[in-house]
């Protein structure tokens, strides 16, 4: 119950039922008799529940969650646990509201509650990274995700490893390879933004295949051998530049075009060089038989 002069006290809502507003009216003379302070027709807002975030924290003691996820939360529920000018439970909230002191959300009932506290689990899931059961990603490393997938990779022991959700979009637009080739060029993908088109992932190791017993990952994607990582990715976005995404694509078509341009250089003045050599091997001859030069 809003103690009198706190909070603040809203209009009556076109929308509310003359027939629960006539209901709470003889509700509230009756607890102003009894000494009780009064519903006031359920418009009076209390401060603390001001917030989503702030209701959520009330009603499962879960502190700290943003209003989207909080918000997201109590949208979900099949059951609103409030609803403007009148109870979202009237018989429970009647009976709750007879105590002397009732406490916040009273009526709320320990199912409710649970539906809440998985409603907030799943919001969480979809804003905040978490870790694994299954360990880190098993082709970057990563040790939290929004959202993690199965996939047919194994860890040492032979259980299941899971993949990122960043690395799962590589695999499904891959059409999902089960062999280890296609596994291995869908990682290297991953990694580097290159298709290979039926590459064998050009000698990739992944997380899964050096991790050991040690599942828990990295901090930060593909950091568990960077020195090779970023020689492998320079090999595959060389090789195939013209599969990377526009950010990349015109860079690297200008380094694959460079590296040819100093290919041909080099093969030009090395063709040059062996043209002066033998030229002057002939020359040498010609004089050691006493031809004139």
């Amino acid at each position: 119950i809003v103690p009198a002069g706190e909070g603040s006290r809203d209009g009556v809502s076109k929308w509310a039922s003359s027939d629960g507003r006539a209901e709470w009216s003889v509700n509230d003379r009756e607890r102003v008799k009894r000494g009780l302070p009064p519903v006031d027709e359920w418009r009076r807002r209390h401060e603390p529940c001001a917030t989503t975030p702030a209701i959520v924290a009330q009603v499962i003691d879960v502190h700290g969650l943003s209003p989207y996820v909080a918000g997201s939360a109590l949208g979900a529920l099949r059951e609103p646990l409030l609803a403007r000018d009148r109870a979202a439970s009237p018989t429970a909230a009647f009976l709750a509201a007879q105590d002397a002191a009732p406490r916040p959300w009273a009526w709320v009932g320990d199912a409710e509650r649970e539906a809440l506290r998985r409603a907030v689990d799943r919001a969480r899931a979809t804003v905040e990274p978490r870790r694994c059961k299954s360990g880190a990603c098993a082709w970057c490393g990563v040790a939290t995700s929004i959202g993690w997938r199965s996939s047919p990779e194994k860890w040492s022991d032979r259980t299941p490893a899971p993949l990122c959700r960043a690395c799962a979009v590589v695999w499904d637009r891959r059409s999902q390879p089960l062999d280890r080739d296609g596994l291995r060029a869908a990682a290297l993908e991953a990694l580097s933004g290159a298709n290979g088109m039926g590459s064998d992932g050009l000698g990739i190791r992944a997380y899964a295949d050096v991790a050991g017993e040690d599942h828990n990952g990295t901090a930060t994607p593909w950091a568990y051998a960077p020195d090779a990582l970023a020689e492998v990715a320079e090999r595959a976005r060389m090789t195939w530049p013209g599969s990377l995404a526009s950010g990349l694509r015109d860079e690297y078509l200008e380094k694959v075009s460079a590296a040819k341009r100093e290919a041909w250089a080099a093969l030009a003045a090395e063709r040059t060089a062996a043209e002066q050599a033998r030229l002057q091997a002939e020359a040498h001859a010609a004089r050691e038989a006493g031809w004139p030069v």
